[in-house]
């Protein structure tokens, strides 16, 4: 089980890191993304953890319905980067007004990109 949690460790750090330099999210200022982050690692963390490995998923049994939900969209990198976006460019979490309207603008880019993709397919 110790390896299990060094793995999640690992992803949630890699995630995080990601995260940081997204197309959209990481156009926000340090301070927006960390309180955003501060509130919503736990969902973005599941659906990386969805998109990492079978053996994982297994392992982690408690919240495998959620993850295997996750996998069926099977979505590929770009999707997953526009489903970020609309995860965490919340500007309802954010107090500076320029960065909350910033999120906001980015997270609709972000539903726009991904609808026409979809469209596309």
């Amino acid at each position: 089980m110790n390896e299990t949690y060094e793995t999640v460790a690992h992803i949630f750090l890699l995630t995080i890191r990601q995260l940081r330099y997204n197309s959209g999210f990481g156009l926000l200022n340090r301070k927006s993304q960390n309180s955003i982050l501060s509130k919503m690692w736990a969902p973005v963390l599941l659906f990386k953890i969805a998109h990492w490995s079978n053996n994982l998923r297994n392992l982690l049994s408690d919240i495998g319905s959620t993850i295997s939900q996750f996998k069926k969209l099977n979505m590929d990198y770009m999707e997953q980067e526009y489903f970020d976006n609309i995860l965490l460019c919340r500007g309802d979490l954010l107090d500076d007004p320029k960065q909350a309207l910033l999120a906001e603008s980015l997270q609709q880019t972000a539903i726009e990109q991904l609808f026409l993709r979809n469209m596309e397919n």
